[in-house]
């Protein structure tokens, strides 16, 4: 049987805490800028998205910036067939990656952002600075998430609170808390993906026990199985 290397979208992140995990449902836990949208490129090309499209290629051509625009030639149906595809940064700056094998992200800024200078060589690093989440890759900012106005850059990679303070956790990550400091409500979700039904209140925390989501479920509705959730 002819062997083949195929493009890899989707990558692993480093593994969080068990307190910290939460179902594929609640959030998105891998992937990054790129390879997130790539992936819905696709799974739905250019009949959802305007920005992907399509077009034959040839196995083993290498992934590039096409001016503003992420191209990577894949094998979509896993049918033999290579196709480009497109991801248009829009108001980002596509960037390549010069470490071997990695793909085409889109940042926030043209040039390499200060903020990210000390960790050049890193793919996946989350810092907090002016109540902001800041995500680098390779030196460069690749999603961001203002904690004061809720104003985000690419993909949230960890469920956050839509305002409130930015919060540094394990993994190198960081994300938005509802409260500066852990709350003692988040002791009742340490057992059940860092959620929990208060009642009819849905309670979601993140690493450390801070709190990120209390949600006022219909009387009745927030349900801990299969995990808790509200459900109508």
């Amino acid at each position: 049987m002819r062997s083949r290397t195929r493009v890899t979208v989707l990558r692993a992140r480093p593994t969080k805490p068990r307190d910290e995990a939460l179902p594929a449902a609640s959030r998105s836990v891998r992937g990054r800028h790129t390879d997130v949208i790539l992936l819905l490129c696709v799974t739905m090309l250019a009949f959802v998205f305007p920005g992907c499209g399509a077009d034959e290629c040839s196995n083993g051509q290498p992934a590039h910036c096409e001016g503003n625009v992420a191209m990577i030639c894949d094998d979509v149906h896993e049918n033999g067939t290579f196709q480009w595809i497109r991801q248009d940064c829009g108001v980002g700056f596509c960037q390549l990656p010069t470490a071997q094998g990695e793909l085409p992200f889109c940042s926030e800024t043209h040039d390499p952002d200060p903020r990210c200078a000390p960790f050049s060589s890193t793919n996946f690093l989350e810092l907090c600075q002016d109540n902001k989440v800041v995500g680098c890759r390779y030196g460069y900012v690749d999603h961001s998430v203002d904690c004061t106005t809720g104003a985000t850059f690419g993909p949230i990679f960890t469920e956050g609170a839509s305002s409130g303070t930015c919060v540094s956790s394990a993994n190198n990550s960081a994300f938005c808390a509802l409260e500066p400091t852990p709350s003692s409500d988040c002791q009742l979700t340490e057992a059940s993906f860092g959620r929990a039904c208060k009642g009819d209140q849905l309670l979601v925390c993140q690493s450390g026990g801070y709190l990120v989501k209390r949600e006022d479920c219909p009387p009745g509705t927030c349900v801990s199985t299969p995990f808790p959730d509200c459900r109508p």
